[in-house]
Order: structure tokens, then C-alpha cells, then sequence
């Protein structure tokens, strides 16, 4: 009776003990961040750019990439592909705010084989959430590779999402990038495809 007590005790405080290291390596895995962008300024509308294509890889197969422009000839806010994720930060700054990863009251679906394109008239800062879920921890890093500060995070991707929202939470659309080959696109009706 005294040895499975101490034998319950045991796997009781093996559990308690594991538990936390288990939690760490799965949230190191996973990268999850909210930004305030300001939004760019065409004809006096403020308005962003949202593309999702498939470019060749470095095998024979097509791989996914996403991004979320100020301008059609700026720099992204965001990107997101089977190999990493980024975020600019001088057009972004980290901010709190509410914003969901759902394609609730939106319109699209999976990304077609010649991509999917769309400009969204939004206010003139709006919230962008980056959730990237890695297969091992992946490298994170600040650079001006391109002449501008940017957060990378490298490494191979199972599943990697863009959300946009306005500073009062209302979603403008959502784009997806799972393993190498599937991506979806999803935006609000007010959005005009390309």
C-alpha cells in the first residue's frame, strides 16, 4: 500500500514537473504577434494590398507565399510562406488588440493554381495579426536585409496565417499557408479582387 502511494506521489509530481517543460517546447514552436500598420494612402482613399501566389521552391514543386502591402510598390507589412514568416517593422509596430484568425463573414477559399489578388479600402491604421506554427523552433531575427528593419522567423512552417482587422476589431480579410502546397484567401465583400 506504502509503495503505490509513493509510486502515485511520484508519477503525481513527474506529471506537475513535465507538464510545464512540454508547454515551453510546444509555445517555442509557435509564433503569434499583433501589429498596428498604417495603411496606404491612393487617390484619397487609404487602402491595402493583399496577394497570395505560388512561386517554385527549391525542389520541383510550387510553394505558397502570402503578403499584406502598404502600396502596390512598397514594401510588405507581412509575409508568409513554407519557409518563414516577416514583418516590417517600420511600417509596423507591435500592438494589442483584438484580432481573430476566422474567415467568418468573408468570401473565398482555397487560392487558385495563378494565385489570388485584392485591394481593401480600410481606415487609416489597421491591425495585422501573424501566427506562424513551425515544425521546430524557428530562428527569429531582426534585419534590414531589404534597407528596412524586418522580424523573420525562419524554418519550415505546417501552418502560417495573416489577419487583418480594423483598430476596432472588424476582420478585412484573412490569408493561409499550410505545408508547402495549400493556401487560402479570404476577404470582406468590400474588397475588390484583381
Amino acid at each position: 500500500m506504502r509503495s503505490s502511494l509513493v509510486l502515485a506521489a511520484t508519477v503525481a509530481l513527474a506529471a506537475v514537473v513535465l507538464t510545464p517543460a512540454q508547454a515551453r517546447t510546444e509555445a517555442s514552436r509557435i509564433l503569434d504577434r499583433t501589429y498596428a500598420c498604417e495603411a496606404g494612402y491612393i487617390g484619397g482613399l487609404y487602402q491595402v494590398q493583399l496577394s497570395t501566389q505560388y512561386q517554385p521552391g527549391s525542389s520541383s514543386k510550387l510553394q505558397v507565399f502570402a503578403s499584406v502591402t502598404k502600396n502596390m510598390w512598397e514594401s510588405p507589412y507581412g509575409q508568409l510562406g513554407s519557409t518563414g514568416l516577416s514583418v516590417n517593422r517600420k511600417l509596423c509596430v507591435p500592438a494589442t488588440g483584438d484580432v481573430k484568425l476566422t474567415t467568418r463573414g468573408m468570401r473565398g477559399g482555397r487560392v487558385p493554381p495563378l494565385g489570388a489578388d485584392a485591394m481593401c479600402e480600410t481606415p487609416r491604421r489597421v491591425l495585422m495579426r501573424v501566427r506562424g506554427v513551425f515544425r521546430r523552433t524557428p530562428q527569429v531575427s531582426t534585419s534590414r536585409q531589404f534597407g528596412f528593419p524586418q522580424l523573420t522567423a525562419s524554418g519550415n512552417v505546417e501552418q502560417a496565417a495573416i489577419a487583418l482587422a480594423t483598430a476596432a476589431g472588424k476582420p478585412l480579410a484573412y490569408m493561409s499557408v499550410t505545408g508547402t502546397e495549400k493556401a487560402r484567401f479570404f476577404t470582406v465583400r468590400t474588397c475588390k479582387e484583381d
